[in-house]
Parts: structure tokens; sequence; C-alpha cells
């Protein structure tokens, strides 16, 4: 969530405090600091990062709906009159494509080097490490422009160590923002976060069918 924001007003017994958190099971929470620039903890396998101007929850554990949840219970109720216009519900997923030369062929089609003319002649090849190509690309898909909503898909390779060389990184961010101009209207307000909740859905369902769709084409099987 975008919006202003105090840091220092958040930690593990806030959220205790105020939240319905019917995972809680009395854990003790991991603090990395309590700031008034930023609020930094893990509570209950949810990592809080509050910063003046957003607050991420994460989760490796959880499913998408509990984190919109939480969202909601914060905004919506508890701190119903903090000023907030923007979200962002993102996943992301590293998917083994199973060898060196079946990523690079999909870093290929993706971005293909003849558009690059002699620059890319000698990108290819057959060590992973000195092999050139695609490092990043980001599709965008406009939904609306009042209020903002778009969806921006991105692949990379994996970073992860255990996908070295055949590993690929997907990520979608679903993005709504009221913009400028609404930033102080609370229906405009009522209407983000109860766009929020109805779309987890589809939401979750457009980020699987993309990876189905590129496994498919690849003809990966998990």
């Amino acid at each position: 969530m975008v919006g202003n924001l105090n840091p220092a007003i958040f930690s593990p017994d806030w959220f205790r405090r105020n939240i319905e958190l019917s995972i809680d099971d009395g854990s003790d929470a991991e603090v990395q600091i309590i700031h008034p620039e930023i609020a930094d903890f893990m509570l209950c396998d949810l990592r809080f990062t509050v910063e003046r101007n957003r607050i991420t929850v994460r989760s490796l554990v959880h499913d998408i709906e509990l984190l919109v949840a939480l969202a909601l219970q914060m905004f919506g109720g508890v701190l119903g009159h903090t000023p907030i216009w923007a979200f962002g519900v993102n996943f992301e997923r590293h998917i083994d494509f199973l060898s060196f030369e079946k990523r690079n062929a999909l870093g290929r089609m993706l971005c293909p080097l003849e558009p690059w003319g002699a620059w890319a002649k000698d990108f290819p090849h057959a060590d992973p490490r000195l092999n050139g190509g695609m490092s990043s690309i980001t599709m965008k898909k406009v939904i609306s422009s009042d209020p903002e909503i778009l969806e921006l898909f991105t692949i990379q390779p994996s970073n992860q160590k255990e996908f070295a060389d055949t590993g690929v990184f997907f990520q979608i961010n679903n993005h709504f923002s009221l913009g400028e101009n609404h930033k102080g209207d609370a229906d405009a307000r009522s209407h983000m976060l109860d766009y929020m909740r109805t779309n987890v859905p589809h939401y979750l369902k457009t980020f699987e069918g993309i990876i189905d769709h590129f496994m498919a084409w690849g003809k990966i099987n998990e």
C-alpha cells in the first residue's frame, strides 16, 4: 500500500493489539528495526516493511488472500483515516527450465538478437557465464487510466543457486493508483480497497496462466 505512513507506530506488538491474526501461534517476532523512517520485522511468517510512503507485506508461506485481508483490516478499519492512494498485489516464482539451452531459447524468443545488429553478433556462447542476451524484460498491460490500473509482467534469469543456468524468474505487479486528484477522496479510497479484495482471484489466475503458457512452450512439467 502506498500512502502517508508513520513507521514508528508499527511493531509486532501493535499488530497483535490491533489486527486479528488468526495464524498467530504466539511465537517470538524477529525485529530488524523500528525507527521513524523505517520499520522492518517478521511476525507469524509475514514480513512487514514500513517506510514513510509505503507498507509492504510479504510471505513465502501464506496465501495472497491472507495478506489482502490484513491490508483491508489495517486501512479499511484501524487506519481508516491514514491517507493511501495506491496498491500493488505482486506474485513471483522461480521455475527450473531444466537446461541452459531451454532457458536460452526462451530468452532468444522474447528478445531476439537480430534487431541489435553487429553489437550482438558475439553474444552466443556455450558457456552460460559468457553467453549474452536477455537480462530482463517487462511487459505492460493497461486496463484503465483513471484510476490508473495496469499489470506489469517481468521475466528474468533466476538468481537462485539451485537453478543456476536453468532457472527463470517470473513476477507480476498488479498496480492500482487513484492519482493525485483523489488522495483525499473517501469514496475513491473505498473503491480502491473493494477493487483489491474482489480482484484477488483474477490476479492469481492471470499470473498462473502466463506461467503455464511459457511452461507449455518449453514443455516443462513440474
